[in-house]
């Protein structure tokens, strides 16, 4: 998201929109353009310019991917997901745990969306290690559960 200059939310459309456009530059440009993204750039000959495009390779190691997963990421979401192009998009990258900030990554997201299809139900009063244990587990199961999380 970031490194396609999108706000937090962005439509799909401006996902291709943008992905199109890092497909269009060259190595050089693709690196000059990170450089810029990252705050550097400003004079100091060729010699700093070779400094600052290592630099700036440094930052996105897979600098020459990024066409592909730009559009590897429209792709996916609007012909693998359906999701239409004029639908809004929020990006998270990290999230606060207990004080620690967390980077979101595939297995979180997908950990998160599991979690909640599944049929929980709050029930005011309970402690914590019982509230939200879904209703299609026994007693025995459940206590196996709060168990394991404990553990």
């Amino acid at each position: 998201w970031e490194f396609l200059n999108l706000t937090r939310v962005s439509t799909l459309a401006e996902v291709k929109r943008q992905g199109k456009k890092i497909c269009a530059m060259s190595y050089k440009e693709l690196t000059r353009y990170n450089l810029e993204l990252g705050g550097g750039g400003g004079g100091g000959g060729a010699g700093a310019a070779d400094a600052a495009a290592a630099a700036a390779a440094k930052r996105v190691p897979d600098l020459p991917e990024m066409c592909f997963l730009a559009m590897y990421t429209y792709a996916q979401l609007h012909y693998g997901y359906h999701i239409k192009t004029d639908r809004k998009l929020a990006s998270q990258g990290k999230v606060e745990y207990q004080g620690v900030k967390l980077k979101i990554g595939w297995p979180l997201g997908a950990m998160l969306y599991e979690i909640n299809t599944l049929p929980w139900q709050y029930v005011p009063g309970d402690s914590p290690e019982t509230t939200g244990a879904p209703e299609s587990l026994s007693e025995d199961d459940a206590e196996a559960a709060s168990a394991a999380a404990a553990a």
